[in-house]
């Protein structure tokens, strides 16, 4: 009877943290413009339901780069792959619980880019 008892407690607060414990991230939060207009530099982070996503930049230096790809949720960020793989651009996003900001480094740069839309 008591060896029912014991594993029965250890059971139990197992159950409940695999129920509860992979909660689905909600990609509800990353969808979609996300964007930081200045004089100088342009960048524009447009993610779509369907896990694609548009990155521009725009630059002072004349450096434009544009891409597209896929998109892979992870807790609270993205990782963007794009389909062309040699360009080096801002890849890893970390969002804002509430989705209206997103921020990147790529090396020495940050970015944190606002919800437009």
């Amino acid at each position: 009877m008591n060896l029912r008892r014991v594993i029965t407690k250890m059971v139990a607060p197992l159950v409940i943290v695999l129920c509860f414990g992979f909660t689905p991230v909600s990609n509800a939060v990353f969808l979609g413009t996300y964007a930081s207009y200045t004089k100088a530099n342009t960048i524009e982070l447009i993610v779509n339901q369907d896990n694609t996503f548009s990155y521009t930049e725009k630059l002072c230096t004349g450096k434009n780069l544009k891409c597209n790809g896929v998109w892979k949720a992870k807790r609270n960020s993205i990782i963007l792959e794009s389909s062309n793989k040699t360009l080096n651009f801002h890849k890893k996003w970390k969002f804002d619980k509430a989705g209206t900001k997103a921020n990147s480094r790529n090396g020495m740069l940050f970015y944190t880019l606002r919800k437009v839309q």
